[in-house]
């Protein structure tokens, strides 16, 4: 077989996929946009969320609001992961302790460890409860 042809061949059947793509996931991502944001309805800036970023489960919303990132998560993130991370970017209902807020701060993004010690298990807990179906494992959304 021809060098140039199976090249050939090989785009058309990347494009036939890309097509495919498209085709199947723009409902997806848009129903997954639209429960995010009924989600944040009441949000404020400065409130708690969960998974703003893929490695992070808790961190204060520091965008004007959350409209400002799931706009960023429509235009700039892999189609695959959009509605991975449209699901799991959701406000904290759940109320947290004052003592949390204060171990927050010097912690920053729940990244140091004697915060994820103290804190993990509860996190976890309150996470399952807010965001039932979230897929944060092994400090990752994905």
């Amino acid at each position: 077989m021809n060098k140039t042809l199976q090249i050939k061949q090989q785009k058309q059947q990347r494009q036939k996929w890309r097509y495919s793509l498209e085709c199947r996931f723009p409902k997806k991502i848009k129903m997954a946009a639209d429960r995010c944001r009924k989600a944040f309805k009441d949000a404020e800036y400065g409130s708690f969320v969960w998974c703003c970023h893929h490695t992070i489960r808790i961190e204060k919303l520091t965008e004007l609001n959350a409209e400002v990132r799931i706009r960023y998560i429509l235009m700039y993130k892999n189609e695959s992961e959009k509605v991975v991370r449209l699901n799991n970017f959701r406000p904290v209902k759940s109320k947290l302790s004052h003592e949390f807020i204060q171990d927050y701060a010097p912690a920053w993004s729940s990244r140091h460890t004697a915060f994820k010690e103290k804190w993990g298990k509860k996190l976890a807990s309150m996470h399952r409860k807010d965001v039932p179906n979230h897929t944060f494992k092994r400090g990752s959304i994905f």
